[in-house]
């Protein structure tokens, strides 16, 4: 989500972006991707998700500042990207302490159960 006012330079975060994806961290749901495909089923559209790339990366500055961590830290990411009826629609980075993240599924490609 780019919030109103955002600044539109590539790489730009708002200091008053807000997340919306705990609807989505929830458990339940019909599997990985469960509540995202919910949504769009409300929708009436197909909704799914292609993970892009998942591992370590150095932490850049916003990520280091919510984690706690030194800016260029070494953390986990996530990459996905969401589809509606096979369309993309939505990119999105989930980023994890090194500490908590490192050797599990999330340091992995794969969908986690």
């Amino acid at each position: 989500m780019i919030p109103a006012g955002a600044p539109e330079r590539a790489g730009a975060v708002s200091s008053d972006w807000v997340s919306t994806s705990m609807p989505y961290l929830r458990p339940g749901g019909d599997g990985p991707g469960g509540a995202w495909r919910e949504e769009a089923r409300a929708r009436g559209r197909r909704g799914g998700q292609r993970i892009v790339h998942a591992g370590e990366v150095a932490a850049p500055e916003v990520v280091a500042g919510l984690l706690g961590v030194a800016e260029g830290s070494p953390v986990v990411v996530r990459r996905r990207v969401m589809y509606a009826d096979e369309e993309p629609v939505e990119l999105t980075d989930a980023y994890f302490p090194l500490h908590i993240a490192r050797g599990t599924s999330l340091a992995d490609p794969a969908k986690i159960p």
